[in-house]
């Protein structure tokens, strides 16, 4: 290590963590001297350097990718994210769309935060233009998109077009499969990474941290530093303030094997109790229909993550919300999909020729739910879930599966794939793709573990933003709102802790 002491550590170099990085060092000071910020960010995976070229691509980063085996797979968590400088922001599946005005409403009645939809203009802005968030031309659309919106019209439905946060795409139609990006076409948090370095942050890749270290006060706690490995090194950092972007499960388990969280899990490890930690985990869900043309919907190589969609509403609350969209009417799929795909011959001449063209013909329609209130999970200290779903949703995916199967006919399919088991697949599902809330962010430590200023209730020094702290899961995807939580939460950051007494 360059440094053994810091003004910051930042723990995760990933969709918040990078943003928050950059700024942090580029609008704030040190309290008393009012020099630049020491700043270490911290990540357990990979940092592939190099210029981006978007449409083009980092070379490092080429080589680690291929459209066969998505390089991202060779660096995750066991939980499934990312473990690479720019995190799971490098290959979310650009489903751009910022939090719907019902997610704010849901976060304030849910813990009280002040997180309103005005609040948040300015980070809407920041992220509108870093990430390149437009509207997604006509042209981009495949003949997929342009028949379930035809077909939606016509059966009474307001649709509503994607935006997309690209630059220089060539529409490959890999990105919404969860794959890299490998020509940087995907806007990602590795849009700071050049801003952070240029304000001295030191970037420190291929290490985890082990614990933060937090001395007992009391009830309370105060952060000193963390812990680290790095190969067979190991050591520890200083600082009196850690940043912990680390993820919805990720974040939890650390602050867990920090001896921070609920007696009843850490038992005689318990140092700071805060029973939240690693509760109120919540989740959307999302089901996928497919469907096989007689004809092929795409050329060959070429497809597209980036269509329509329909929103209906559920409750008033915003739970049970379904979003049905034709992101997947013209998405490419991998051969070995294909080849196993419930449409395929089983074997023979048969399967050869279906082979030909398979690729370009599976087709579908992607059901998004908004999880409910009571439908929501813990993180274990070792990273399993325990999860419970309401019934009703069940019902509802049902409602979202008739639409869907009623849209496919309308787009003149005849093989539509049958949903079967869904009342199993919906009790049993334990997804964490879109989760947040396992470290919500609250008014109140009785049902929250940071405040509305992203400040532990019960560590000083000890702060939070990811996907964790958001109350509830949105009803969208998650890279843009976490993104836009982030480039809401530094202005504060800056504001209590890096500003000039």
């Amino acid at each position: 290590m360059a440094q053994n002491s810091y003004d910051l550590i930042i723990v995760g170099t990933g969709t918040a963590g990078t943003i928050l990085a950059a700024r942090i060092a580029q609008h704030g000071v040190h309290p008393g001297s009012g020099e630049p910020l020491r700043i270490a960010s911290i990540e357990a995976g990979p940092y592939w350097k190099g210029a981006q070229r978007p449409g083009y691509g980092i070379p490092l980063r080429r080589q680690m990718m291929t459209n066969l085996q998505a390089g991202t797979r060779l660096h995750v968590w066991p939980s499934g994210f990312a473990k690479v400088v720019g995190g799971s922001s490098v290959h979310w599946g650009n489903a751009a769309l910022f939090p719907f005005d019902t997610d704010y409403l849901r976060w304030q009645n849910e813990t009280g935060v002040d997180w309103t939809k005005d609040n948040f203009k300015e980070a809407v802005t920041e992220i509108t233009e870093m990430y390149n968030y437009h509207q997604a031309p006509d042209a981009t659309l495949g003949r997929g998109n342009l028949l379930f919106r035809e077909a939606a019209r016509e059966q009474g439905y307001r649709v509503t077009r994607f935006p997309m946060a690209r630059t220089n795409c060539i529409y490959c139609g890999y990105c919404g499969s969860a794959y890299m990006c490998k020509y940087d076409s995907k806007s990602s948090s590795r849009n700071y990474l050049p801003i952070a370095e240029k304000q001295g942050v030191q970037i420190i890749a291929d290490t985890e941290v082990s614990r933060i270290l937090i001395e007992k006060s009391g009830e309370r706690g105060r952060v000193s530093g963390i812990e680290y490995r790095q190969g067979s090194e190991r050591g520890e950092l200083r600082s009196s303030k850690v940043l912990v972007c680390s993820g919805v499960i990720n974040t939890p388990m650390l602050l867990m094997r920090s001896g921070y969280g609920s007696r009843e899990l850490l038992g005689d490890k318990l140092l700071v109790e805060n029973p939240n930690v690693g509760n109120h985990y919540n989740t959307d869900q999302t089901i996928a229909i497919r469907a096989f043309s007689d004809e092929p919907l795409m050329e060959a190589g070429r497809g597209t993550n980036n269509g329509d969609y329909i929103f209906e509403h559920g409750m008033p609350d915003g739970d049970f919300n379904l979003m049905i969209s034709s992101n997947y009417s013209n998405r490419l799929i991998l051969p070995q999909q294909a080849a196993l795909s419930e449409f395929a011959p089983e074997f023979g001449s048969d399967h050869k020729e279906y082979m030909g063209t398979a690729c370009t013909r599976i087709s579908g329609i992607l059901v998004h739910q908004t999880g409910p209130k009571n439908s929501r999970g813990r993180v274990e200290p070792d990273g399993t879930l325990s999860y419970s779903s309401d019934p009703r949703m069940v019902k509802r995916f049902e409602d979202g599966v008739e639409i869907s199967r009623a849209l496919l006919k309308g787009m003149g399919f005849k093989r539509i794939s049958d949903v079967r088991g869904l009342d199993e697949r919906v009790r049993s599902y334990r997804g964490n793709v879109h989760a947040m809330g396992s470290c919500r962010a609250g008014v109140a430590p009785k049902d929250s573990v940071v405040n509305e200023r992203f400040q532990s209730h019960d560590i000083e020094g000890l702060l939070i933003c990811d996907g964790s702290v958001i109350p509830r899961c949105g009803s969208s995807e998650a890279c843009i709102p976490i993104a836009t939580v982030a480039a809401f939460a530094w202005r504060r950051i800056v504001e209590d802790h890096f500003s000039r007494v």
